[in-house]
């Protein structure tokens, strides 16, 4: 949902379809970990048990103190900061162990935030 939804209370109830059990469920049968721990482990985890070896494993991040994050939220997407800053090939360099996290956020840090200050000076002209 966005502030140029047209109808803003049926986005919402798409939205909390998709985020609750049924949506979930949906989201389980195609392969997809659920959003939420217990739904993950109620409805992801005995579907993938039969094709992942450590499927416990993706449960376990998704719960407090796990440690998983989203990696990228907003209208900057992958996409946009890959083309703008070279995200994609920084984060290749730490999945070859050519750099490591702390080297490749140093120098990617001051990319981002150069798109981020050029998206938002846009905004600012419209």
């Amino acid at each position: 949902m966005t502030k140029n939804s047209k109808d803003r209370d049926a986005a919402w109830e798409a939205l909390k379809w998709l985020g609750g059990e049924g949506g979930q469920a949906r989201a389980a049968e195609a392969g997809r970990l659920c959003a939420a721990p217990e739904l993950a482990r109620r409805l992801w985890l005995p579907l993938a048990r039969t094709h992942v070896l450590n499927a416990e494993a993706f449960v376990r991040v998704l719960e407090p103190g796990g440690g998983s994050t989203i990696n990228v939220v907003g209208e900057l997407t992958e996409r946009v900061l890959d083309r703008a800053a070279g995200l994609g090939a920084a984060l290749g360099d730490v999945a070859a162990g050519q750099a490591t996290a702390k080297e490749t956020l140093e120098r990617l840090q001051p990319r981002i935030q150069r798109a981020l200050d050029a998206y938002w000076e846009e905004q600012g002209r419209r």
